[in-house]
């Protein structure tokens, strides 16, 4: 029982730990995320002006942007959700294997963060296209 108690404690600490990084990488990807849009938006500017001139519709310019913003929003995450899933899973191996709970609670987490990613896709998505080109 104290050998039971003990290994909970230490799950417990690692879920914390695991969560706390979890969160803040989130909010350092996002901030990436927003400076790097922030800063390529004049060169992207001037990218469209170009193209607008060489006789490209809005649409079309709105179709490619939105094409480049969902590789950056949604492929990013994704393959970084494979990768956390493989970590999980190797860690889990050890731990008598992946339970249900565990497996919901990561799938949870992974839904959460896609939904950030994606309001924040579509927030930046709209800005983008406010700005006329």
């Amino acid at each position: 029982m104290e050998n039971y108690l003990y290994n909970l404690q230490g799950a417990s600490l690692l879920l914390f730990l695991m969560t706390f990084l979890g969160i803040l990488f989130f909010f350092a990807a996002s901030m990436i995320l927003f400076l790097r849009l922030y800063v390529d938006i004049d060169q992207e500017k001037q990218r469209f002006k170009k193209l607008y001139k060489v006789g490209l519709t809005t649409k079309e310019m709105a179709n490619m942007l939105s094409r480049e913003l969902r590789m950056i929003f949604i492929a990013a995450p994704i393959s970084g959700m494979l990768i956390a899933f493989v970590y999980i899973a190797t860690f889990a191996k050890d731990g008598g294997g992946l339970s249900e709970r565990l497996l919901m609670n990561f799938l949870s987490i992974c839904g959460f963060y896609i939904c950030l990613q994606l309001l924040y896709y579509l927030n930046q998505f709209h800005n983008c296209l406010i700005y006329k080109f």
